[in-house]
């Protein structure tokens, strides 16, 4: 990885993907930048093929796993102890 190049950010909180243009490289981190809003994102070498892509496809597919997850974990709950209040 080296400045200027694009990476795409899939953030799962929002189901969103983020394309960023890499500002800073050093051996522990990295920081890319939203194109769009300006935003500076800081990453870790090990970020990279789990929530940080080159490709922009393979961030289509990680939001999708984790969508697939999310969906399935709403399906196996037990919706009358989260439908209950807290006094």
């Amino acid at each position: 990885m080296k400045k200027k190049d694009i990476v795409y950010f899939a953030r799962c909180a929002d189901l969103e993907i983020y394309e960023l243009r890499i500002r800073t490289v050093f051996k522990d981190f990295f920081v890319g930048v939203d194109k769009d809003t300006g935003v500076a994102y800081l990453f870790s070498p090990d970020d990279i093929d789990k929530c940080v892509f080159y490709d922009r496809n393979d961030a289509l597919k990680a939001i999708k796993v984790f969508e697939e997850a999310w969906e399935s974990s709403l399906e196996n709950c037990d919706d009358e102890y989260w439908g209950e209040s807290i006094d």
